[in-house]
């Protein structure tokens, strides 16, 4: 009995020779090894490249992939497959989630990975504005946003904030292509120099028509918006919702903030999660107003909310407060919502209840722990 060695195709021939005559028979035989797993994944696309699980390739174009698989006794070896101009167009523009699956005769489950699969466009029609309310300069530390594109999402973008005495550079992924509030938590300590509440990034094209009276709502009305819970603490996250109506049905912005100007958040979703209240008004049974100014293209509209907003049990002691702290913050790690803006809000809004502390060697106690923190 023969024992290959190796995986291969090869030609297996038997040879009967007798006196009178000789006969002979051939036949491929295929010997193949188990697949062990998945190596790198490339993904080629014009003049473009990208290795991992997620591809970015042009909508419209052939799509090579190559997979490296590994085997038992081979080690790694590659695979090209590609997908056609006509399957691409049938995906269309976008993230898709693509799995490959890799199996052979003699592997007894087959392998499944998964390919993230962005087909992009050219990008065009680029805007981004500063967002302010009734455009005047923000007076909060937190710098506000807007980007919208015409065409070419998702995209990468790159801000670059450049200051008197320092620059930040910071990525953020837009899904796509309408209006998204990005937030930056006091990016540039520091700076008091006067500037515009409001830019616009120049596009190059024709300058936009301003449509006809017609064209805008014909009735505003106050958005209906909600707050959860009723009563909480500054170290409770509060959900603020406002019900959807024609007045958005192009999209809006909804920009939140406290009674005494406070600014909260701005997005273009209307309903938005986890935000940390500073303490209410104290003489007031600790009542707290949360104003929403809803923009849609044309006109705006305000409303407000109330909710009640306490001191934490927890600041009775240092250790308490700590503990409280580290939860609050471990409780959005794990939800995905812990961000720049929610630490600053948490610290905001636990400033503002050690400040109303009597108490001068406890607050300053407390105070160490929210910094560390």
């Amino acid at each position: 009995m023969h024992s290959f060695n190796r995986p291969g195709v090869f030609m297996v021939v038997v040879e009967c020779t007798t006196k009178d005559y000789r006969v002979t028979a051939q036949k491929a035989i295929t010997i193949q090894e188990p697949v062990k797993d998945f190596g790198v994944i490339k993904c080629f696309s014009r003049n473009m490249s990208t290795d991992g699980t997620k591809c970015n390739a042009l909508n419209g174009r052939p799509v090579k992939i190559q997979v490296i698989v590994t085997a038992a006794e081979r080690g790694m070896e590659p695979h090209n497959m590609t997908l056609s101009a006509g399957l691409v167009e049938k995906l269309g523009p976008g993230c898709h989630n693509l799995t490959l699956t890799a199996s052979n005769r003699v592997t007894a489950h087959a392998l499944t990975t998964d390919l993230g699969l962005c087909l992009l466009e050219p990008i065009e029609g680029l805007q981004a504005s500063v967002i302010a309310e009734d455009d005047e300069c923000p007076d909060s530390t937190d710098l506000i946003i807007g980007v919208s594109v015409e065409r070419g999402a998702p995209v990468e973008l790159l801000f670059t904030l450049t200051g008197a005495r320092d620059t930040l550079s910071e990525t953020r992924d837009m899904l796509n292509g309408s209006l998204q509030a990005y937030t930056f938590t006091s990016p540039l300590e520091g700076q008091n120099e006067p500037g515009f509440a409001k830019y616009t990034l120049p596009v190059p094209g024709p300058e936009p028509t301003k449509p006809a009276a017609t064209d805008a709502p014909a009735e505003l009305s106050p958005p209906s918006c909600s707050i959860s819970p009723e009563s909480g603490t500054v170290l409770d996250a509060f959900d603020i919702t406002c019900q959807a109506s024609s007045f958005c049905s192009t999209g809006c912005l909804y920009c939140f903030k406290t009674d005494t100007g406070k600014h909260l958040r701005c997005s273009n979703a209307n309903e938005v999660k986890s935000v940390f209240l500073p303490l209410g008004d104290t003489n007031n049974n600790y009542s707290l107003s949360v104003v929403v100014t809803v923009k849609n293209e044309y006109e705006k509209a305000t409303t407000t909310v109330s909710t009640q907003v306490r001191k934490s049990s927890s600041s009775k002691s240092v250790e308490a407060l700590q503990s409280a702290v580290e939860d609050s913050l471990s409780h959005l790690e794990q939800q995905g919502l812990l961000s720049g803006e929610a630490l600053g809000q948490i610290f905001t809004s636990v400033s503002d209840m050690l400040n109303t502390e009597d108490d001068k060697d406890q607050k300053d106690a407390r105070t160490e722990v929210i910094e560390c923190s």
